[in-house]
Order: C-alpha cells, then structure tokens, then sequence
C-alpha cells in the first residue's frame, strides 16, 4: 500500500477521534479504575444472570445433535427452530464437553459478555477515561445486561461486533483488513442474520475507501461462511431463512399496526430503560455535529437497525434488540477524546450516566438482586422477560428449579408424550427426545409458519398464533399425511419430501426450487386458516321493489345483537353488488371492511371513526372505494380491529343513486333517516348539500304511518340534530304537542316525548329507568322538581275500569342540573331511575317547585301531569 495512502488514512483517523490528550499522571491508579470498572460489570452481570425460555428452542437442537438426531427440533423432521446458527454451534461445542446446559450457557454467555467489556475497556478505548466510561455505560443498560446472558445469541454478537469496531477504526486501508471485517460482518450474520444492517454502511464505506478491487474479492472472501451457511440452510432444511422468518414475518396484519407497534417497543425501552436509547440517538447527534464522519457511518448501521425493528414490530422481548446498536453507540464513545478521570467533565459525565440509569430505579441492573420479578405483560405485549423467568431461571436465585429441569438431568419419559403448545422452549426441552410437539405459534413447525396467523385484535408481537388444520394432529401422530383440506394436503405432501424425506433424492432438489420460487403458495386457502372461526352470514335477496334504496340489508332483531368474535363476519351477498354506501349496525369503533369478488379481494377500508348515535342505535356508514364500486362485490368481511366487546345487529347496502325514492316502510324511512345523520356530521361542503337535497327529496314524502314506527327517541335525536331540515321532517311527526306553562300563562317547556323505558336495579333490586325529553321554550325563572305517579295493577294481569290499583307517589326527583340552567331552544333529556314491582305500570309525571308546590300545567287546560303510558317491569 502507498505511505501517502497511510497517512491520509491515519489523519483521518485522528480528525475522526480528535488528538489523544495527556494520560493520567498516575498509569497505575488508571489501571485500576479500569479493572474495578469491568468487575464492576462482571458483578452486575453475575447477578442479573439468566436463562429465557425461547433459549430452551436451541437447546433442544443442541441435545439432539449431541444425541445423534441431528440440528432438528421435532425429531425425524429437519426445521430450523433456532435463528443464530453460529450461537447454536458454540452451545453444541460446550454441550458436547459437559452435558450440562443451564450452567454451561450462562457461564459461555457471561465469559463471552464480560470478555466484550473487558476488550472495548482495555483495547478499543483511547483513554482510561473512555474505558471506565464504556464499561459504566454498559453496567447500566437493563437491555445490555440482561441479554448478556438469557441464553440468546446477543453475547457472541457484542464480542463480534467490538472486534469489527476496533478494526474499523485502525488506519489500515489493505486488502487483509477488508477481508477480516467482511469475515467478522459474515459470522456476524450467520450468528443472526438481521445484524447484517449494522454491519453494511460501515463494511461499504471500508471497501469504497481502499479504491481498490482486490478489496472487493477480499470482502467476497470474507463472506465465505455466510455462503456455506446459506447453501447448507438451503440444501438441508429446504429453506434458506429460520423457520422463525417464515413464522413471525408472515403477517397479515396492516403494515401502520406493525409500525406502530415497533414504535411502541422504542417508547417501552425509553420508560423502562431509558439509559439505552438515550445514549444510541445522543451519540448520533454528537459524531454528526462534530463532523466525525467515519464514526457516523459505523452508527448508521444502527439507525437503519432501529429503522428495520420498528418496520417488523419491534419484540416481546423489551430491550432485546436495542443492546447491540447500544454496544456500538459505546464503542464509539470509547474512542473519543476524553479528559483525565481527575477533570470535572468526566466525573459530570459518570454522574449524568448513572442518573439516568436509575430514572427508572425498578428495573435498574444495578440494584435488582434475588428476588426480581417482574411477570406484567403490558397491554402492547411488551415484557420484562428476564422479569418473568428470573424467579426460576435466575442463577442467584436460592429457590430455583433450574438445578434439576434446567441443567437436564430430567429430560422426561422415555415414552413420547405428544404435546400443543405454544411456549415450547422448556416443554420441548424437558421432553423425551420421540415427544413430537406441535408448535401453534409456529417457531419450530414448518406447515403451520406457511400459514397465515389467525387473526385477533389482541394479537402480540412475536406470538402470531395459528390454528391447526384438520387431520394435522393425526398426521405428525401417524407420520402420515391426514390433513382434511384437499389442497394443504397437496402441499404438506410436497412439504413432507423437504423436511422428511431422503436428502439426497432429485425429487426433494426439485421440490427445493418449487418451495422457494412460490409454485405452490396457491394451495394455502389463507381466509381459511386466517379467520377459521368467523361466522358466514347470508344476506337473503332484498324482498323491497327495484325502486329501494337498500339493495340488501341482514338484519337482527333490535334487541339481539351477534358478539363480535376476534375472527370478525363474513357476509355473503345476493349475487354481484355495486352499492356505494354500506350502513354497518355496530358499536365497535375500528374496524376494516373488506370487499371480494368470486374469493379474490377487490378493496379494503378501514373504519376508524366512533358510531353515530340515533335512540338506541349505533351505526356507521361508509362510501365503498371507487374501484370497489365499479368491480363489484359478492362478499364483504368485517374485522375487527379493536376490543372483541362489540356488537353487530345489522347490515344494509345502500343504492346512492335511488336515495330521492320514498320509503316504502319503516325501515327505509330508518335508513334514509341515519343517512341525514352520517351526511350532517360525517360529509361536509358539495358532498354533504347533495346528500341532503336527496334525502330531503325522499323523506318528505314518508307517509305518517311510517313515522309512528320510528322510536322516540330517534325521533329526538333528529329533532336536535342543528340544521332546519331535521326540524323540517321530525316537527309534524313528534307526539301530540303538550306545553307547560307557569302561572303568568307563560310557555316553559314542550313535552316532546319518551324514549323506551329500560330495566335497570338499585341495590340490586328491579328498577326502572325512563328516557323523557323536554324542549325548553323560555328558561325558566324557578328550580322545578319532578314527581311521579306509578300506578300498578293489585293482581298480576289484572285490567278494566274495575281493576284495583296500587298507587305510589315520589316527590321531589330532582333533575341534576337546576331548571333555571336550561337554555332556551335546547333539548333536555331527563333519566330518572326508580325501584318498581314486575308488571305493567302507568305512569304519570309532573313539575313543581319543592317548596310552595307551584305547578306547570298544560297550556289550554287545568291538568298538570303528562300521562307517559304503560310500561312493563320484568
């Protein structure tokens, strides 16, 4: 390599790091500050060790290499239930010498993690100051600590990462550097294959920096392992990803869900472990504004890392997957150019550091000891796993059962034990090797992670549950295939030959390609296996004329609603549907509306806004997307998206175009009625002008008798409604009208009505609820009181002008807002509650003041009680 090339190389370096000031004017005292830190961390780490139950999957596969089965989880069937082949093979080594493996991997984790420390401390550091700061920073990362053991691959990517990071910052532009970074990069990512982001920006800016092609073979060398790796992946399992790509990443819930929730992971880890992505972010900002570009290029791996987690969702797991980009945020404050530790800034840094590592003092690594435990998942199904297992799996922990299952001296019955489950890591673990388990959330089973989770609005990251197809059971039973679906059943066939059969044979070669190129993805029914338990509903053919504006409508009793399962409805329609408006009688608030014509999805539309209100209705209405209109419907399925505490009564399609037909019957009239409703509150501008002149054009020409048929109470609602056509159709329709007057003759309310009466309790003993509605005329000067009178039958079914009654009076029912509160021009609902017999009752009511009893009557006669009918009590 020219010199000239060197010393650009070095001066960089150096424009990248700053000048190294003068050491510390006693070497020993930062020997030793340097070696109580990393002890420091060797401590913290020994006390927070343990194991998770996911680190139970490899180390079934590790077992069974050991005992001869092969790197298989479900004995006899070749699946990649592990996603860190390299962390999986260093297990297997130790495994093979001690037979032991709860012990073995805590302490190859710790001796791996606690080496990391000590090695960025010692040799990636450019001061004692950056190397006691670097090992603080570590001791104090809940993320960093607690996945410095777990049992998962995380303590091999540190060590692999801090030796790329120190030969990234050596100046040293050969082609052997190349080869040695591409070699680390490639074990990296055949430890876990994802961590290649980290790698990619920094690898490309060492390769472009050489200006030389033999660093490119250099770096095609250097990825060698990582090709093997592949080519074995694809050769042996048939696949060239982890079952648990296919697994977790084949979803099919909408992609804002996903980034949401990996959103949402970030803002976990920011209240539980703020320390970590404080530092990840700070530390981008600070080599950005410093201009220390070699440096932000090794960081934009970890950005572009963050990036990609929040694009999948994040984990369950919290932390688990911000420790590396925070290692890497470390390493690049090691080599900065820091002060002595006796300057004032470095002891302000140590102490901001450690403050910011107690913010949340619950969960700091620090000060957990043997009793932590933390076993809440949170409604996002985020956890503290270390949380959750530490009370078994925790090596400090003095009731442990890990002496016994853990280490493996109990791997369960000779005899297989056939097990489902989802939870497989020790269950699969302390199982007989002949155990076959079916895993419904898919990690270690190859049919079920081809096949689309079950939906449910409650789903949780990492844990896409799948339902099992029929005959499935029998066939991992029988190791024959048994599966009832004619179509699943052709492709597990096909399946069979890459996980069961022959290795060698030139079908299964053949049947490699077919998998991994899609020919056979056409087989899997996905509506079948994503919604297996939503109820199909047929809406019958519309019985109205050709005239109607509902062109299909399924409809439930008013008093019935269908629960909303998880899985959603389905809707079959009366052949091909063009309707522009779909009216769903609901009261669940997120939804998605999705259109099919002959089984292939034509549209999708998310619903996201609350239901709208008229008496005891709760409804929304959509328009159908465009496209969809003009292709056609013949089916439409309702997810829910929210909580699974939801109703459905109903369903209309409504022709836009037939909206100035009158209606034929009440529920027409009902129909055009919520239409006004969702144009006045939901449209607006042109649009919203040019539904109500429609409508206006129909439901004024309702006959009366329609009208009778429509509840108080909606009547009311549009009564209220603040645009004059409301008032326009409702006024000639409301009850007989019935004004209070005061003393002075002077009108204060108009009766305008009742809505139905609802059976409630008080004290747990039957009870009334009345819904009564007043238009305020002039407000009133004086507080009023309600009394009522409930007249009840002496007999059960008891009635004519002879029958005996039970009278009961209550005086004084007091309205929660003063009289003299009510506004003139609005409309005061009043519910008043009270204790009744079962049976019919009469009921009459009335307004007085409390005190000298002055009464409103009603205007043109000497009465002061409206009569508000019969009502019945259970």
């Amino acid at each position: 390599m020219p010199a000239q090339d060197a010393t650009r190389d070095t001066q960089d370096v150096i424009q990248d790091t700053q000048s190294t000031p003068e050491s510390h004017a006693n070497p020993s005292l930062d020997r030793l500050l340097l070696a109580a830190s990393v002890a420091l961390f060797s401590v913290v780490a020994v006390r927070n060790a343990w194991l998770g139950d996911d680190a139970y999957i490899t180390l079934r596969t590790v077992r069974n290499i050991v005992d001869g089965y092969g790197p298989v989880w479900n004995v006899g069937e070749r699946v990649q239930a592990y996603t860190h082949p390299l962390w999986m093979m260093l297990l297997t080594l130790f495994y093979f010498v001690t037979r032991e493996a709860y012990y073995t991997t805590i302490f190859l984790s710790l001796a791996l993690s606690i080496g990391t420390v000590a090695f960025v401390a010692w040799r990636v550091a450019r001061t004692a100051t950056g190397g006691v700061l670097a090992a603080v920073l570590l001791s104090l990362s809940k993320a960093f600590v607690d996945y410095s053991t777990s049992g998962l691959e995380n303590p091999l990517s540190y060590l692999l990462l801090a030796i790329f990071f120190s030969l990234y910052v050596t100046p040293n532009r050969s082609a052997r550097r190349i080869f040695w970074l591409s070699l680390l990069a490639a074990l990296a990512t055949v430890n876990r294959m994802d961590t290649l982001l980290l790698y990619a920006p920094a690898l490309i800016y060492a390769i472009v920096a050489t200006r030389s092609w033999r660093s490119v073979g250099a770096a095609a060398l250097g990825f060698i392992p990582f090709v093997a790796w592949e080519l074995f992946s694809l050769f042996y399992y048939g696949f060239p990803f982890p079952n648990t790509y296919y697994a977790k990443l084949n979803s099919t819930y909408p992609f804002i869900q996903i980034i949401q929730q990996g959103l949402l992971y970030l803002m976990d880890s920011l209240n539980s472990d703020p320390i970590t992505l404080v530092t990840i972010l700070l530390t981008a900002l600070y080599v950005v504004i410093m201009r220390q570009w070699r440096l932000a290029i090794f960081l934009l791996g970890s950005l572009l890392y963050l990036v990609y987690l929040v694009r999948v969702g994040g984990d369950f797991m919290t932390g688990r997957f911000l420790s590396v980009p925070y290692l890497a945020a470390v390493l690049v404050l090691s080599v900065q150019a820091l002060p002595p530790l006796n300057s004032p800034a470095p002891i302000l840094l140590l102490a901001g550091a450690i403050a910011l590592g107690f913010a949340n003092p619950a969960r700091a690594p620090w000060l957990s000891g043997t009793a932590y435990k933390d076993v809440e998942i949170d409604v996002r199904g985020i956890a503290d796993e270390r949380g959750y297992y530490y009370e078994q799996y925790g090596l400090l922990n003095s009731t442990r059962l890990n002496r016994f299952y853990e280490s493996g001296t109990l791997q369960g019955s000779a005899n297989p034990q056939d097990r489902l489950a989802c939870a497989v890591g020790m269950r699969g673990f302390s199982a007989s090797p002949a155990t076959r388990i079916i895993d419904y959330c898919a990690l270690a089973d190859a049919l079920l992670a081809r096949l689309p989770p079950m939906h449910d609005p409650t789903w949780r990251i990492g844990h896409f549950l799948r339902t099992t197809p029929g005959g499935y059971w029998a066939s991992v039973r029988e190791d024959k295939n048994e599966l009832t679906d004619p179509e699943l059943s052709i492709y597990y066939d096909r399946l069979r030959t890459l996980i069961r059969e022959d290795l060698w044979s030139w079908e299964r070669l053949a049947e490699i390609w077919a998998f991994n190129t899609g020919r056979y993805d056409g087989l899997i029914d996905r509506e079948r296996y994503q919604f297996p338990y939503a109820p199909v509903l047929e809406m019958p053919a519309p019985s109205t004329g050709t005239e109607s504006v509902l062109v299909g409508s399924l409809f439930f009793d008013v008093d019935y609603f269908v629960k909303l399962l998880r899985q959603g409805l389905r809707f079959e329609l009366p052949g091909v549907q063009h309707a522009g408006m779909i009216e769903v009688g609901s009261d669940a608030e997120v939804y998605d509306l999705v259109y099919y014509r002959d089984g292939v999805e034509v549209g999708r539309q998310p619903v996201t806004q609350p239901p709208l209100h008229t008496g005891r209705d709760h409804f929304t209405v959509t328009e159908t997307p465009p496209q969809v209109q003009s292709a056609g419907y013949d089916a439409i399925r309702l997810i829910p998206q929210g909580s699974t505490e939801n109703a459905f009564n109903y369903l209309n399609l409504i022709d836009d175009a037939k909206l100035v037909v009158a209606p034929d019957n009440a529920s027409e009239l009902r129909q055009l009625l919520h239409l006004a409703f969702y144009a006045f509150y939901r449209t607006q501008g042109a649009r919203q002008d040019e539904l109500l002149a429609a409508l206006d054009a129909g439901i004024t020409q309702a006959a009366p008798a329609l009208w009778q048929e429509i509840d108080q109470a909606t009547k009311v609602t549009i009564f209220t409604t603040p645009h004059p056509l409301f008032q326009k159709w409702v006024e000639p329709n409301l009850p007989e009208s019935i004004v209070l007057v005061d003393p002075n003759k002077q009108p204060i309310l108009r009766y305008i009505g009742a809505g139905p009466a609802e059976n409630d309790t008080i004290d747990g003993r039957p009870a009334l609820r009345l819904h009564l509605y007043f238009e305020v005329l002039s407000p009133p000067e004086r507080d009023y009181s309600f009394w009522f009178e409930i007249k009840s039958p002496v007999v059960e079914g008891q009635a004519g002008p002879d029958a005996e009654y039970n009278v009961k009076t209550l005086y004084d029912e007091l309205p929660p807002d003063g009289t003299t509160r009510w506004q003139a021009g609005s409309v005061y609902h009043y519910a008043p509650t009270f204790e009744v017999g079962t049976g019919a009752h009469e009921l009459s009511t009335g307004l007085w003041t409390p005190g000298d009893r002055e009464r409103l009557t009603v205007e043109g006669s000497d009465d002061y009680w409206i009569n508000l009918g019969k009502v019945q009590a259970p």
